[in-house]
C-alpha cells in the first residue's frame, strides 16, 4: 500500500481501515500492520518482526512512531541486564475516538482555509 490521501481515499469503492490509518494519521503500511498485530495482545520486537515480515531494525523505528503517534504502549519487562519491552495497541474505541478527533480537526482547518478564500477583486479592497 502506497500512501494514501484523502481526497483519493474518499473516492475509492474498495477503502480498509488500513488505508483509513494511513490517509487520517499519516501512517505507513509497516506501522498499521504492527497496530493490528499487537492489539489484543503484549508483543515484543522480535515477535512482530517476524508476524509483519521486516527487520528489526524497521520494527523498532515503526513501533517508535506508533508511541509518539499515542496508538501503542510500551511495558518495560524485568531482565537481569539490559531492557526489554512488550508493547501492546490502544484498543479500537480509543482508536476510534482519536480517528474521528483527527477528522474533526482537519475539517475545521479546511473550512478556515475555505473562509479565507477570496476572488481577485476581492483582495483589491
Amino acid at each position: 500500500m502506497k500512501s494514501v490521501d484523502m481526497p483519493s481515499l474518499i473516492r475509492r469503492s474498495d477503502v480498509c481501515c488500513r488505508d483509513v490509518l494511513c490517509a487520517v494519521l499519516g501512517l505507513r503500511e509497516i506501522e498499521t500492520s504492527i497496530y493490528w498485530f499487537v492489539l489484543g495482545k503484549e508483543a515484543q520486537v522480535p515477535e512482530i518482526s517476524r508476524a509483519v515480515k521486516r527487520d528489526r531494525t524497521s520494527v523498532q523505528r515503526s513501533v517508535s512512531v506508533l508511541i509518539s503517534c499515542g496508538l501503542l504502549t510500551r511495558k518495560r519487562l524485568p531482565v537481569s541486564r539490559g531492557r526489554k519491552y512488550a508493547y501492546t495497541s490502544i484498543p479500537v474505541p480509543e482508536l476510534k475516538v482519536r480517528l474521528n478527533d483527527e477528522l474533526d480537526g482537519y475539517y475545521g482547518v479546511m473550512q478556515e482555509q475555505i473562509r479565507k478564500i477570496r476572488s481577485p477583486s476581492e483582495k483589491e479592497k
